[in-house]
């Protein structure tokens, strides 16, 4: 008897193992093994069973990195009742619509967007892949034969990829595209709701609180306090013993979403938003994914930034160190948009840092400017249009505010990134951005006379003397 029960738990064991290898390389062929396996369903009552796999999965570090998760699903099928359906909704709760059986249509679509995330260039790709998934998008709504959650997972796609790598040359298709996403990820709820499928609910209230926290950043200010709302519905659901890395991820960006939020006192939500922070990074553990890590550092340097409590240059230190420890993650090469984006934050930092002397205000400029220069590797013109006019007015600021050196050559210096500017911040695209950016060159070139002015001043004689041969106008 002992025997037999001992051959039925082996053959479970190997059941379980050849079900974990097949989901792993794809979640369709996990599905069709576990559907044609049931009892699998109910092994795991079975202590010593799960001890088994346990064991191997320790000695297999690219299985045990997914245990846990694979046996959630396990339980999570007997506990909807063991049936296939049962099993069908498990899937979908876990890995999104698109576990189901989708449509030959879809797997020609879904196979070109593979392509063109294989070239690895998602900054050109992006605008192709939108159009292939509001084409999908748009095919699953007109049909009856395509699974409400198919629908769902493709509207969370599209929504996200939307608002995702470099912001839109206009203002107004910035704001569009964000209303339309935040519309998406709505529509995406009423399928995915929290009773039937919590991890997706809780996935979409992460991807709607994302959106909104973006439109508050541009301009709407009442969009923070419904991004915190989203943020804690996905905080509901994820906690750091069930799914840390997204727990993680929510807890940073609603540490965000206080660090901006307008409603209370500005002092008291920046000291919310760093404990938000603080208690992301007390759970990181050795496993957790290190872009993850320093996303969190960043948005931790954000609140030392803007903080109000505490001495001023050491909340600027602690900002600094922040965005610092976060470039030992983000490279040029694997996080570009990352890379950038935290070199502008320190480029503000070394601009705000107090100074002794002029000599001293001068190297901290001049450190902004190489990290302005930095991220301007990445801005593009033709790709990160605003990123990169912002990121030349900016540096523009920095050479015009320089005393030491050659004066007149950091004037010239600013007039030629307010200039580059310019052909982004045109007066019809973006008017506010063309008027200031022009009144800055305006008064960078006044400057810059002067300069020369007082230089001839200075040599009265190289009014006298003839011009070297080859110099006359």
């Amino acid at each position: 008897m002992t025997d037999t029960h001992d051959l039925d738990r082996f053959n479970l064991f190997q059941q379980i193992i050849e079900w974990l290898n097949s989901n792993q390389q794809d979640h369709h062929e996990g599905r069709y093994y576990l559907e044609k396996h049931l009892p699998l369903t109910e092994s795991l009552h079975d202590q010593e069973l799960e001890n088994l796999v346990r064991r191997h999965a320790a000695e297999h570090l690219d299985l045990a990195q997914d245990l846990e998760l694979h046996l959630q699903l396990l339980r999570e099928v007997h506990r909807r009742g063991g049936t296939r359906q049962a099993i069908r909704d498990a899937y979908v709760n876990h890995y999104g619509g698109l576990a189901l059986d989708t449509p030959d249509w879809l797997n020609v679509m879904r196979e070109q967007i593979k392509r063109l995330n294989e070239l690895n260039r998602p900054e050109r790709t992006r605008k192709r892949r939108i159009e292939i998934l509001r084409e999908a998008q748009q095919r699953t709504m007109g049909s009856t034969k395509v699974r409400s959650e198919i629908g769902a997972e493709l509207r969370n796609e599209l929504g996200d990829l939307l608002i995702t790598g470099a912001l839109y040359p206009t203002q107004a298709l910035q704001t569009k595209a964000l209303e339309e996403c935040i519309e998406l990820h709505k529509q995406t709820l009423r399928t995915y709701t929290c009773t039937r499928y919590p991890l997706q609910h809780a996935r979409t209230q992460t991807l709607l609180g994302n959106a909104y926290l973006q439109y508050g950043q541009h301009g709407t200010l009442k969009m923070f306090e419904q991004a915190i709302n989203a943020f804690e519905g996905a905080l509901r659901v994820y906690t750091p013993e069930s799914h840390l890395e997204k727990w993680l991820n929510v807890q940073t960006l609603i540490g965000q979403a206080f660090l901006k939020r307008p409603k209370g006192k500005p002092a008291h939500n920046i000291e919310q938003a760093i404990a938000y922070q603080q208690a992301a990074l007390s759970h990181v553990t050795a496993e957790t994914n290190r872009e993850l890590i320093a996303l969190v550092h960043v948005h931790l340097g954000d609140c030392y930034y803007a903080r109000l409590e505490g001495i001023h240059t050491e909340n600027l230190q602690l900002a600094k160190d922040c965005y610092r420890q976060a470039l030992h993650t983000f490279t040029p090469d694997d996080a570009p948009e990352e890379w950038a984006a935290t070199h502008i934050r320190l480029a503000a930092i070394f601009q705000a840092l107090p100074y002794q002397s002029e000599q001293q205000h001068d190297r901290n400029l001049h450190c902004a400017i190489v990290c302005y220069e930095e991220a301007l590797r990445t801005y593009h013109a033709d790709v990160y249009m605003i990123e990169n006019a912002t990121t030349q007015v900016s540096l523009g600021y920095t050479h015009k505010q320089r005393l030491q050196g050659d004066r007149q050559r950091n004037l010239q210096q600013a007039s030629r990134c307010f200039r580059s500017a310019l052909r982004i911040f045109t007066s019809s695209a973006f008017p506010a951005h063309y008027r200031q950016t022009l009144l800055s060159l305006a008064e960078s070139e006044r400057l810059r006379k002067e300069v020369i002015q007082q230089d001839q001043g200075n040599n009265p004689l190289e009014n006298v003397l003839p011009s070297p041969p080859g110099l006359r106008s």
